[in-house]
């Protein structure tokens, strides 16, 4: 139900604060959940809603052929996890990487929560970390309402805090 995910979203919120951050900006996923915890994070910031920016880039990796199917319905009819039209991990590395060229290049001197999809998060730790933090491994695994915290030193990123 929504009720872990308030919590979480009140778990984010009280970490952000816990490590004094101010949050200058929201870009968020137009997928309807995920905007919707952006609506509520932005709620908790005092933050203007209508100031929240949607973008596109930071939907969830594309399924191909499994596009709206039950997981479970999945599961069975491709067992190997190889479906078909599926957008590669090399095609969402792109993506998200236009995420992080427009952030840097409109916005370089504010604090910016993406809120996004599990997926997503992989791709974006794997081109922040110039793959250092391989896509498929545990390390780019973060859990639902977790946080990652990264700061631009120069031209890199460095993580400084990982739930």
């Amino acid at each position: 139900g929504n009720g872990s995910r308030i919590h979480c979203i009140y778990c984010i919120f009280t970490r952000l604060a816990e490590y004094g951050l101010q949050i200058d900006r929201i870009i968020a996923s137009p997928l309807q959940r995920t905007y919707k915890t952006a609506q509520m994070i932005a709620s908790e910031l005092n933050y203007p809603e209508e100031n929240i920016v949607k973008d596109q880039d930071l939907v969830e990796r594309g399924m191909g052929v499994c596009e709206g199917m039950l997981i479970e319905e999945v599961k069975i009819k491709y067992p190997d996890r190889n479906y078909p039209g599926m957008e590669t991990i090399e095609e969402l590395c792109a993506r998200v990487k236009k995420v992080i060229t427009r952030c840097e290049e409109s916005y370089p001197d504010e604090n910016i929560l993406l809120v996004t999809h599990g997926g997503t998060v992989r791709a974006l730790l794997t081109v922040l970390t110039q793959g250092i933090i391989p896509y498929s491994g545990n390390e780019a695994w973060l859990e639902n309402g977790k946080m990652c915290l990264l700061e631009k030193q120069g031209s890199d990123w460095e993580i400084l805090i990982k739930e």
